[in-house]
């Protein structure tokens, strides 16, 4: 018997430059060894031999585990790798490639696919995607019992061909930019699930100082209690759905009354609705596109929809996050009026079709180019159900420990050259403890991968206005993941100007994820190149009788004189639509902790703020709002401020 780890597969690639770990199992005490050869060409037979580069041997411990120490070949490939035991067992790697190696781990915007992006980024599906890219996908699995020795299920891909719609947009990207930079092989070990908290990636050793979430990860050990509580929760689930049934059979003549979409139902009078209501209207298609594909574009809906068109279903989405994309077929649409039925389930009271998103049905020719027709507008609906609020729904993968156990530890002895960490929507709920967490997860990986100073890269949070903590979370969120920047070999990256203010799961992944790249350059490969904008490293207080300029004036006013290590400018995010007024974009507070809004002139490396009401500031943020608008303080080099607040009676460290 001879079995190699699963991250062993064809299509893998070795960290290079370094020496790499190679395990597997075979009879307890067999040699086994191992060797690797240069392949003239990739298509070389699998028997005919190649030059070989390195070789390794040795023998498997009393349980069959065996661990090769190889020191990895100059960078490129394909090699093939040849590991055989004593008793005549081998196994055969025909694309084994060495490179940069990174985990990219986190929740759903490290998770999303480019199958969501393909009409924000067409030319990466037209082009065949980055063959030069590989992602090690890691499928969903907890344990609460301990570490895996191998994953359950996972497989290395290159990031082109049919498989280009699977791979996370993120890694793509970032593994783009770098291969791009390094002019070498890039493999991603994409450690990534929807939804999941950072405790759920951590090991024991490294919750030892939450004693609640080793507590929670305690009770999931318990198999009847996982099973009970499924079970439960199945049967809850399934008699709300079937009460929305029986009521929407005996409310099938309920009055129809006005709407307007996109909008929110509490609009309509249907505060914290939660059941299920119809939405209808009709709509006339250009007669020429009739019979021809169309697409049904309409952005979220809150929370679960069958849409149908003329009787016909055309789409169905459970949950709310996912863009509503749902094809329709040619000769569905007849001359005249046609019908759009939606059947929409509110599980929260927050039911909405989503402001600012798509809300049309599109149709593409390439001689008459794109055609729509809005369904914006008009629309009626009808209250077919109203329950008491959805039974809640435990999802036992994000649970503590459980994805750290199942998941990452699998992977520790693979030999890597960073984290990209992108994560904290879901620590939104108790953002005040984010800090410490995310830095004990830090320092828990690096005991793990046994790498003191493993980098680290950090996305800090977008800017997003819905489906989120509401108050200031996002922003203590943010501020938690600045201050993971104070540790060692910690980069934090700005993208408060590249979200989406109407959708969690922004779109535009490659800005992210080359500003990700940059920084990996600057922190690990030590590129004069420019990752990040200017901060602030100093301030003065200064009573003045108002400056030009200036709100304010009379004698006793102050103004706020923040310096920042380089020139600095207000100016438009991308794709911004407006310019409004950003009365919360700065902020000043005296000892009361109160902020009031304040002016804000650019001068140079310097911004002068000034706030009425407030004549002994003490404190001033920028920034501090889950979507702060449209207007931004950047950098020369075209990076975006990081949020931050200041205590101006402290100096800087």
């Amino acid at each position: 018997m001879l079995r190699l780890h699963k991250l062993f597969q064809n299509g893998c690639v070795l960290q290079q430059g370094s020496q790499c770990r190679i395990w597997g199992w075979s009879d307890p005490l067999e040699e086994v060894r191992l060797s690797v050869e240069a392949l003239q060409e990739p298509d070389q037979e699998k028997n005919k031999m190649g030059s070989v580069c390195c070789r390794a041997q040795v023998t498997a411990d009393a349980n069959g585990l065996f661990a090769l120490t190889l020191e990895t070949p100059s960078a490129g490939g394909p090699y093939r790798m040849r590991v055989k035991n004593s008793g005549g067992d081998e196994a055969v790697l025909d694309e084994v490639y060495v490179g940069e190696v990174f985990v990219c781990a986190g929740q759903s915007n490290m998770e999303l696919p480019m199958s969501r992006v393909r009409e924000r980024f067409p030319e990466e599906f037209q082009n065949g995607g980055a063959p030069d890219v590989h992602e090690y996908k890691v499928t969903e699995h907890y344990d609460f019992d301990g570490p895996l020795e191998d994953h359950v299920q996972a497989e290395w891909r290159a990031c082109a061909g049919e498989k280009l719609p699977e791979v996370s947009a993120f890694a793509y990207f970032f593994g783009k930019a770098l291969v791009k930079a390094k002019k070498t092989p890039v493999g991603i070990l994409n450690l990534s699930l929807g939804g999941s908290p950072a405790e759920a990636w951590m090991s024991r050793e490294g919750l030892h100082e939450w004693p609640e979430a080793i507590e929670c990860a305690e009770r999931y050990r318990d198999g009847d209690f996982c099973r009970d509580l499924a079970e439960r929760e199945a049967r809850e689930e399934e008699n709300w759905q079937r009460e929305i049934v029986r009521m929407e059979e005996k409310s099938i003549s309920a009055p129809w009354r006005a709407a307007t979409l996109p909008g929110q139902l509490k609009d309509w009078g249907l505060e914290d609705f939660c059941g299920c209501i119809y939405l209808r209207r009709t709509f006339e298609a250009p007669e020429d596109c009739l019979q021809c594909d169309g697409l049904l574009r309409f952005g979220t809906l809150v929370d679960s929809d069958t849409i149908y068109i003329n009787g016909t279903c055309v789409g169905e989405t459970t949950y709310r996050y996912p863009p509503r994309r749902y094809r329709v077929p040619a000769g569905l649409l007849h001359e005249g009026e046609n019908e759009i039925l939606i059947r929409l389930v509110c599980r929260t009271g927050e039911g909405r079709s989503t402001a600012g998103q798509p809300t049309e049905i599109v149709w593409e020719d390439e001689t008459k180019g794109m055609r729509r027709v809005s369904l914006a507008g008009a629309w009626e609906y009808q209250v077919r159900a109203v329950c008491k609020t959805a039974p809640a729904q435990t999802f036992v993968s994000w649970m503590p420990t459980g994805l750290f156990h199942g998941m990452a530890a699998p992977c520790l002895p693979y030999r890597v050259r960073g984290v990209i960490w992108y994560q904290g929507e879901s620590n939104d709920s108790r953002p005040q403890t984010y800090a410490a967490v995310l830095r004990d997860l830090i320092r828990d990986w690096r005991s793990c991968w046994q790498q003191e100073r493993l980098p680290f890269v950090v996305i800090q949070l977008p800017n997003c206005g819905v489906d989120v903590a509401p108050d200031d979370a996002w922003p203590q969120v943010r501020e938690a993941q600045r201050l993971a920047g104070e540790l060692q070999d910690v980069a934090v990256t700005v993208n408060l100007d590249v979200g989406e203010d109407n959708d969690l799961h922004p779109r535009d992944k490659k800005t992210v994820a080359e500003r990700a790249a940059c920084a990996v350059r600057a922190m690990i490969y030590k590129e004069d190149i420019a990752w990040k904008a200017p901060e602030v490293c100093g301030w003065e207080i200064q009573k003045t009788r108002g400056a030009k300029g200036m709100q304010g004036q009379g004698s006793g006013a102050c103004c706020v004189r923040l310096r920042f290590d380089g020139r600095v400018a207000l100016r438009l995010r991308p794709e911004a639509q407006d310019a409004p007024d950003n009365p919360h974009l700065f902020e000043l507070a005296s000892g009361d902790g109160v902020y009031r809004p304040a002016s804000a002139r650019v001068e140079g490396e310097y911004v002068l703020l000034q706030a009425e009401g407030t004549t002994d500031p003490e404190y001033v943020r920028y920034a501090w709002s889950r979507a702060p608008g449209a207007t931004l303080l950047y950098g020369e080099n075209g990076f975006c401020v990081g949020p931050f607040r200041l205590c101006l009676k402290k100096q800087l460290p």
